[in-house]
């Protein structure tokens, strides 16, 4: 109730027990999400909290899943439960395509995407990538351009995305960072090797545990 009070004030010690409370708390943070006095140390303290907890209910009860696909997309949607956008919402850009309609007719699919990457429409790939996953628009750009790369895999994995679609999301990504060749191929290899069912496993998790972290 405190924390809900924006005339409220809290000092450094206050603010350190309330992140420490709003790693499993799901109203403390809705709290926290309309203050605009809370420290960004603060705010990283719940993501990896956050975080970490996601990951360790993860292992519990898919031992067989590996860490390192856990791990990259745990992170990416951990930042989905707290309160600071990823990204704003001008970095993404509009649209000059109506991809909302066409994705309302279901005309929109993953040549659109695959196209979008290869000609460099950064505001068209962003909104097909949030529709065809169904996730925010700020998620898909942080998906795409900031998480580690088995986040991304994982995401295409699970709408089964081909090969060739995921390559030039990666190519765009090599575009637009410092990601080298070597680590493109492994990529590659790596979504290879990813299977459909482990995806959606880790996608399925996190959609049901953080719809209940909204609860807690």
């Amino acid at each position: 109730s405190v924390a809900g009070n924006r005339g409220a004030k809290f000092s450094p010690k206050g603010f350190d027990m309330l992140a420490a409370k709003a790693t499993t708390v799901g109203a403390l943070r809705a709290h926290l999400m309309e203050r605009d006095d809370v420290p960004n140390e603060v705010v990283e303290t719940i993501k990896r909290s956050v975080a970490r907890k996601l990951k360790n209910e993860f292992a519990q009860q898919y031992p067989d899943v590996s860490c390192n696909e856990v791990k990259s997309v745990v992170e990416a949607k951990s930042e989905q439960v707290d309160f600071t956008p990823l990204v704003k919402k001008e970095r993404v850009g509009t649209p000059s395509l109506d991809v909302a309609a066409l994705h309302e007719n279901g005309a929109l699919n993953e040549d659109y995407l695959r196209d979008f990457a290869e000609q460099e429409k950064k505001p068209e790939l962003v909104h097909t990538l949030a529709l065809l996953t169904q996730i925010d628009v700020n998620m898909a750009y942080h998906s795409l351009y900031e998480a580690e790369v088995p986040a991304l895999a994982v995401l295409c994995k699970a709408f089964h995305f081909r090969r060739e679609t995921f390559g030039a999301l990666l190519q765009e990504r090599v575009r637009n960072s410092n990601l080298s060749t070597e680590h493109v191929v492994s990529a590659m290899q790596r979504y290879e090797a990813l299977t459909d069912e482990t995806a959606q496993r880790i996608l399925r998790f996190l959609k049901v545990r953080l719809a209940t972290a909204s609860q807690e």
